[in-house]
Order: C-alpha cells, then sequence, then structure tokens
C-alpha cells in the first residue's frame, strides 16, 4: 500500500510520531556529497 492510500486508508499520524520537513531537508543534504548539492540560481539585481 502507498504512503497516500495509507494515509486515505487509516488518516494521519499523531504530530508527534511526525518529523518536521526541516530536519528532513537536512538529513537528505548532509547525505549527498558535496557536488550534489543544489545550490540555489543567483538572480541578477
Amino acid at each position: 500500500m502507498g504512503r497516500l492510500e495509507d494515509i486515505a486508508a487509516n488518516g494521519l499520524p499523531p504530530v508527534e510520531d511526525c518529523t518536521l520537513w526541516e530536519e528532513l531537508r537536512e538529513a537528505r543534504l548532509a547525505s549527498q556529497p558535496p557536488g550534489r548539492r543544489l545550490v540555489p540560481p543567483q538572480h541578477p539585481p
């Protein structure tokens, strides 16, 4: 069963069991090699 189907069948998990998106993002960035990290594009003024 996929994630969305699980949520549809069982509802959302309790807030206490959830991980903040910022923590997920930091963990993902930390696991990537330095050359693969995305840098936001620089826009000229």
